[in-house]
């Protein structure tokens, strides 16, 4: 390849998202591993479960994404897909990428491309942002098809047939979308931790020490969307993870230090109490987080409109329990939906903002492990989310 035609790839390679900010000499050095091919229509350009280990770029046409034959998306100028194999490692595809019509696509091969990638922050910054957006755009299709079969679930109750049928395809619908809301905590502290070593670039107060300090808390992160992922196929008896005597402790300071810099970004005081003895559970510590996490979310969201902005966690032991307390200084739950807020599928949140799943997940997770969730709350007082685990033997 002449330097003429790697100028004229570079350019564009430039119009993706992919590469905005992105040094010209970076971009030259994709051009140069970039393949340019042409598909004719419903050609395959990746299929289901076979390997294929590179990135696309769309230049020109659309392609379908499809899984087990069901149609999930449509990509067209300026998509790329093929990041999922990258981010994880895996030559295996998980879809099957169709062309609708002719089209144009850059191909870059992984063993090449991601050398660059590692050296480039703002590769990095802009794979995860592209990554968001995808899967914002795919949470809100699962919450769609959620509630479609929701909607089923309830008209086919008239026949005990019906109901098995359609409970299995509830079952389906919670487990998708319960996968959709949980895996945001974790993105939110990647993009976080990604979003502030950029601002410390363009502001030229980048230190490596300040780099190397937030590895840590982002490998923490993807360590706990993994674990939510395996948590989901165990529940399908696909795979299964263990369980590890852990330190309750240990479960509250790691997700504090996961999240605490987004509360303070909203004025929003996290006031730890911790017992000054390890707390041993038999727990698989992701779950055990992402208990965390979410109670911790709901009480952000409940002090949306209070002066004072509050959490306080304790943790605690009597003499068959350890405990773990979560205060708010939100809007407070009035007595009578104190019942039903565990309930699968409630929400009080307006239309379009709350699936009903995540007190649920809470509940169902805390109940597995042996242990019991309630609350004290009342209106104008905030609310108190009192946790009991059993001590481990």
């Amino acid at each position: 390849m002449n330097n003429e035609e790697i100028n004229s790839i570079s350019k564009e390679l430039g119009k993706f998202c992919l590469f905005n900010e992105v040094a010209e000499h970076t971009i030259k050095e994709v051009a140069k591993i970039s393949i340019k091919r042409k598909f004719f229509p419903k050609e395959y350009v990746c299929i289901e479960n076979h390997d294929s280990a590179s990135l696309f770029l769309i230049d020109d046409g659309k392609v379908e994404i499809s899984k087990k034959g069901i149609p999930l998306a449509i990509l067209a100028n300026g998509d790329i897909f093929g990041e999922m194999s990258l981010i994880g490692e895996s030559s295996t595809r998980s879809a099957t990428v169709t062309t609708k019509g002719e089209s144009t696509l850059f191909e870059i091969p992984f063993d090449t491309f991601k050398p660059i990638m590692s050296a480039s922050t703002e590769i990095l910054t802009n794979l995860i942002l592209i990554y968001d957006k995808r899967l914002r755009s795919e949470n809100q299709v699962v919450i769609n098809q959620y509630k479609e079969l929701q909607a089923k679930f309830q008209q086919l109750q008239e026949t005990n047939e019906q109901l098995l049928q359609t409970e299995k395809m509830a079952s389906i619908g919670t487990l998708t979308a319960s996968v959709a809301h949980e895996v945001n905590n974790p993105l939110a502290v990647i993009l976080g931790h990604l979003s502030l070593q950029e601002i410390k670039i363009k502001k030229g107060k980048f230190v490596t020490e300040d780099a190397i300090s937030g590895i840590d808390p982002m490998k923490k992160a993807a360590e706990a969307i993994r674990k939510i992922v395996i948590g989901l196929k165990t529940y399908v008896r696909i795979d299964s993870g263990e369980d590890t005597i852990i330190n309750l402790n240990d479960a509250v300071t790691g997700s504090l230090d996961l999240v605490s810099f987004l509360y303070k970004k909203n004025n929003i005081t996290l006031d730890m109490q911790l017992c000054p003895n390890n707390l041993p559970i038999k727990a698989n510590i992701g779950k055990i987080q992402q208990v965390i996490l979410n109670l911790l979310s709901n009480a952000r969201d409940a002090m949306e409109n209070s002066s004072e902005k509050k959490i306080t966690i304790i943790t605690k032991q009597d003499t068959n329990h350890y405990i773990l307390a979560l205060k708010d200084t939100g809007e407070g739950i009035p007595k009578e939906k104190h019942e039903m807020i565990f309930k699968k599928f409630y929400t009080s949140k307006p239309s379009g903002q709350g699936t009903g799943l995540g007190l649920y997940i809470i509940s169902s997770i805390v109940q597995g492990y042996g242990g019991t969730i309630k609350l004290e709350s009342e209106l104008g007082s905030g609310t108190t989310f009192i946790i009991c685990f059993p001590h481990s033997t």
